[in-house]
């Protein structure tokens, strides 16, 4: 139960999270500009654009990222490591295969080398497993610190 709380709380980061970085990604790259198309504009603040893109996020992360999670961590327990930096750069591996795999479905291949797949796929699933990983990092120093 308490691994299922450490999600939860790790979705609630991410979201959030994952919206902003797309959104300075946007600004950076200056895809932010208004469509103005047949009299009518489509502008709409940085603020409405976080809200629709953590909207719509937050069920994606509930039915795909936690099974996600368990299976990595369901790999992991058979291999009984700690937290070191092999366990990581293997963990963020499987996630990137995760990537790898929902690109391959997703996207067409005049996307493939578009902001498409950074924003809808890699962004998320790394913003994603980075804050679980951190928060089952700091769960686990608490339990050896109590």
């Amino acid at each position: 139960m308490k691994d299922f709380i450490i999600r939860l709380v790790s979705i609630f980061i991410a979201v959030p999270t994952m919206a902003t970085i797309n959104l300075l990604i946007d600004g950076v790259i200056g895809e932010t500009d208004p469509y103005a198309g047949e009299g009518v504009n489509y502008t709409t603040s940085p603020l409405a654009e976080w809200y629709i893109i953590a909207m719509f996020a937050f069920p994606v992360y509930l039915l795909l990222g936690i099974p996600v999670s368990y299976l990595v961590d369901y790999i992991f327990k058979k291999l009984n490591k700690r937290f070191t930096v092999k366990v990581y750069l293997l963990k963020l591996s499987l996630y990137l295969i995760v990537c790898v795999v929902l690109i391959s479905l997703v996207t067409y291949r005049e996307q493939l080398f578009t902001l498409f797949p950074v924003h809808l796929i890699i962004v998320p699933v790394l913003t994603g497993f980075h804050i679980l990983y951190f928060l089952e990092k700091i769960s686990m120093n608490k339990r050896k610190n109590t």
